[in-house]
């Protein structure tokens, strides 16, 4: 299946922006320069392991910039 998928809008140019998407729940040590994200661990988090906290998750989040200040 799908470990990872991910949807940006920018609104106005990097004033506001949305990501959503399916995403892997971070842990350990990330690599993600490349193509597939390399998780460096010995094992797991116990959390994962026992399924208290899933693999993947579903998320939404909002970004942007604000120039306080700033003379529009």
């Amino acid at each position: 299946g799908i470990e990872r998928a991910q949807l940006n809008w920018l609104a106005v140019g990097d004033y506001l922006g949305i990501t959503v998407g399916y995403f892997l729940t971070p842990y350990g040590i990330w690599n993600v320069e490349h193509g597939s994200p390399v998780i460096i661990s010995v094992r797991p988090p116990f959390m994962q392991v026992r399924h208290f906290v899933p693999l993947n998750q579903l998320g939404l989040q909002l970004f942007g910039r604000l120039f306080p200040g700033a003379n529009t």
